[in-house]
């Protein structure tokens, strides 16, 4: 457990004088801005007063409800901000391995008394920790300027920081995985980013699309095998920033929470199973 500490310690610091959190942090402060004046342009007042002239006019319109139209705004700045973290903690942590591998530096831990699974773990965790720190501060960050600038105070923006921090552990094990194996901090971003944005999207909608594959029975099993063995980021965000935001919202989010642990799990067992029998 030591060795774990230790590495997963030496993976934060190197990430800090990489500037890498630097960087994250410089574009979470922009993030803050942004979601500052988005909340500075919002006029309840004029809206109220537009919303009760409409109402005279037609009974059937419902009250004006300020905090229903905060939660609204807050839900698409988290999306935002989900996409952002996330597009940020893979690449902030893509190259740990590769780094970590090259002739020199692996030969200083391999010498040392540090099994190979600690020291892939302790990369994980390291890593993590880091960006998980961030972006709590990030999404902290946003929900009290949003928050002061408007004078609404809504907590539930805060578990947004759930699904997201379980995307970005998803991702970060798969290419933790792509880079042990191929040893490109490169190839493990692109594999990452389009099973983010293109992959996870459709097979969230597999359903829609069996229908168009006709009576093809080999691309519906292959379909079928992906939804399992892809991690699932586009219900896994999607779906459960609609439940934070919504209290009447249906869905089962912890059959995707668990399917989600499951893949790290996988994947990370595959990477530590490569990288014990990889000779350097």
């Amino acid at each position: 457990m030591m060795a774990i500490y230790y590495i997963s310690r030496y993976t934060m610091r190197e990430m800090l004088s990489k500037k890498v959190i630097l960087t994250f942090l410089v574009i979470s402060g922009i993030a803050v801005i942004i979601s500052g004046l988005i909340a500075a342009g919002i006029d309840l007042a004029s809206m109220k007063e537009q919303h009760e002239a409409q109402a005279a006019l037609n009974p059937m319109i419902p009250p004006f409800d300020a905090r229903t139209l905060v939660l609204q705004i807050q839900a698409n700045i988290a999306t935002t901000v989900a996409a952002l973290g996330v597009f940020l903690g893979v690449f902030a942590t893509a190259s740990l391995m590769p780094s970590f591998m090259e002739k020199g530096t692996i030969d200083v831990f391999l010498s040392k008394p540090v099994a190979r699974y600690q020291a892939l773990l302790g990369r994980f965790i390291g890593s993590f920790l880091m960006v998980a720190a961030n972006l709590a501060v990030m999404i902290l960050g946003v929900w009290l300027t949003f928050s002061a600038i408007i004078g609404i105070w809504e907590p539930r923006f805060l578990l947004s920081f759930l699904p997201i921090i379980l995307t970005f552990a998803v991702l970060l094990s798969l290419t933790l995985l792509v880079s042990t194996l191929s040893n490109s901090s490169g190839v493990a971003i692109m594999i990452s980013y389009i099973v983010f944005l293109v992959i996870s999207p459709l097979l969230a909608i597999r359903a829609e699309i069996l229908p168009f594959l006709g009576d093809s029975e080999a691309l519906k099993w292959v379909m079928e095998v992906l939804y399992h063995v892809i991690p699932k980021t586009q219900e896994l965000l999607n779906a459960h920033i609609v439940n934070v935001f919504d209290e009447g919202a249906a869905g089962n989010p912890s059959e995707v929470i668990m399917s989600t642990l499951a893949l790290i799990f996988a994947y990370l067992g595959g990477a530590i199973a490569y990288f014990e029998k990889k000779d350097f």
